[in-house]
Order: C-alpha cells, then sequence, then structure tokens
C-alpha cells in the first residue's frame, strides 16, 4: 500500500481502474477467472465480504452468492453466470467524446444545447443509438455537469 502512494503514475489511476475493468468484462472466460478469484480470496479468511465488497466495487450479497455456488455446484458454474442489469451501451470512449461536446460551447460539437432532448438527439445522430431525454439527463449528470 505505502509503495503504491510514492508511484508515480503514467496514466492516472483512474485510466489504469477503467482498463483492468475492461480487460475483465472482456470475455466470458475473463469473468469467470475474475469469480474465482474473488472466491478464493473470500476462502482465504484473510478479506471479508464487505471489504472485499468495498474494494472490487461488487455488492456482498453478489460475492456470497458466488461462495455459495462454487461451494455447492463447483467452480465451473461460475463460467456460466448470466450478467443481471442492463448492459452499457456506450463505450468509455464515446462517453470521453459527449463530455468534450458538453464542455464545448453548444452548436460548435454538432450538440444544439446542454440538456436531455439535445444530447438524446446527437447520440442518435453519431452513433446510432436510441437513448431517451431522461437517460440523457442521468447521464448529463453522471459525466459531471
Amino acid at each position: 500500500q505505502e509503495h503504491m502512494r510514492k508511484r508515480n503514475f503514467i496514466h492516472t489511476r483512474g485510466e489504469l481502474l477503467e482498463k483492468g475493468r475492461e480487460i475483465i468484462s472482456s470475455s466470458a472466460e475473463n469473468k469467470y477467472i475474475f469469480r474465482a478469484v474473488m472466491v478464493n480470496l473470500l476462502l482465504s479468511g484473510k478479506i471479508s465480504a464487505a471489504e472485499l465488497s468495498r474494494l472490487s466495487e461488487v455488492p456482498e450479497r453478489t460475492l456470497r452468492t458466488w461462495v455459495r455456488i462454487a461451494d455447492e455446484e463447483g467452480f465451473g458454474r461460475l463460467r456460466a453466470l448470466k450478467q443481471t442489469g442492463r448492459p452499457e451501451r456506450l463505450t468509455e470512449q464515446q462517453k470521453a467524446e459527449i463530455k468534450e461536446a458538453l464542455m464545448s460551447p453548444p452548436g460548435s460539437s454538432g450538440l444544439r444545447a446542454r440538456d436531455g432532448p439535445s444530447l438524446s438527439e446527437y447520440i442518435a445522430e453519431k452513433y446510432g443509438l436510441a437513448y431517451g431525454v431522461r437517460q440523457c439527463q442521468r447521464l448529463i449528470r453522471t459525466l459531471g455537469f
């Protein structure tokens, strides 16, 4: 931990975390390995589910479910778990482009205004994705505006 504080990073910690998350979620096999590692960490007894949840941003309930599945059905069953929740449709790159567009003066980036209806139109034109006005308003807030 102390060593990490003194490190002069080439990339921001956020960029590295994002890249790591992309790798984990890039394939079913990577997701399986991640789940198995999380279960092994809990089984080691050196970290609590609450602490691992806080550090990994995986809900404690999910971690406990993975342990139960590994115990009752075997680790192989962790491979076949279906993703829950709605998948992210915009890539991190697209979100970065949208943030840039939101930061530039209205009209200069193809975005009429910094509001839900304008962003919905912008995303439809630029990325061919249908994002509702409310969804766009949430995205604007999520991106820090």
